[in-house]
């Protein structure tokens, strides 16, 4: 018969990766597959600026995403899975129901508000802004070294010298909110025995933040929020605007559409046969 698995659900999942010991729970499905999810680090990861300084990291914002799939990568082997990949912020949204849409309604932070920058024209260095739900002015800081942007399609930085073409106009995609979900559910994704988890999102962000700056990063886990964390900004900054230095990593696996599922154990959850 039919097996109707929630969210939250312990799964009895083997990785096969040599001293991850935690447990693991069903976070949904995708494209026919079920996913479930570490329920705790299965690495961690500092990311710093573009590409990390070299020293203690050699991962930022152009390869952290990548990153952050490789590092989960091994735990997609295990027997029933069909690959693995980070757990990304479109992932908890599904959850939680959190219409996106929504944030920063009216400001210049509005998801999806597309802002043009160009230079003022009069007083070099400033920077005026405008933007497609009416929001414009000039940014409060001069950009005597150029102002600098990301482009994801292409990973790579562009800097923009004083008064030369090329100023971009930018579509915000960052958010930040408290999600309402079920005990179960906030297990999950936001604590460890009553400790709050933090750890990477994969999903990058663009944002326009408060008539300052552009920024650019990943969106993150902490507190029990969905948060972020920036990693450079239009004044060319390289920063790690973070809680913490390293944070950890979720793996997410994708378990294969064949497998059938078993018992339930009080302890380990669901098992399944393939």
């Amino acid at each position: 018969g039919n097996v109707i698995l929630e969210a939250g659900d312990l799964i009895q999942y083997n990785a096969g990766v040599t001293g991850y010991e935690g447990a693991w729970k069903v976070l949904g499905a995708e494209d026919g597959n079920l996913l479930v999810m570490s329920t705790e680090d299965v690495n961690t990861l500092k990311l710093y600026g573009l590409e990390g300084n070299g020293n203690d990291t050699n991962y930022g914002l152009l390869n952290g995403v990548q990153r952050l799939n490789m590092l989960c990568e091994p735990f997609g082997n295990g027997e029933g899975a069909v690959g693995a990949r980070s757990i990304k912020v479109e992932d908890i949204d599904k959850l939680t129901g959190y219409d996106k849409t929504t944030f920063g309604e009216n400001t210049l932070r509005e998801f999806g508000n597309k802002v043009t920058y160009s230079w003022n024209g009069e007083t070099d260095g400033k920077v005026d802004y405008t933007a497609t739900n009416g929001k414009e002015g000039t940014l409060r800081i001069t950009y005597n070294n150029g102002f600098s942007y990301v482009n994801f399609a292409t990973n790579t930085k562009t800097t923009v010298g004083i008064n030369e073409n090329g100023m971009p106009m930018i579509i915000n995609n960052l958010y930040e909110y408290i999600p309402t979900t079920p005990a179960k559910i906030s297990e999950m994704l936001f604590k460890k025995n009553n400790n709050n988890l933090v750890y990477w999102l994969a999903s990058s962000f663009v944002g326009a933040r408060y008539s300052f700056s552009v920024e650019f990063g990943l969106q993150i886990v902490f507190n029990s929020c969905i948060t972020y964390s920036t990693l450079f900004d239009s004044s060319d900054g390289e920063c790690l605007i973070s809680p913490k230095d390293v944070l950890g990593v979720h793996a997410v696996v994708k378990l294969s559409p064949n497998i059938t599922i078993g018992t339930n154990d009080v302890t380990n959850g669901w098992s399944y046969t393939i």
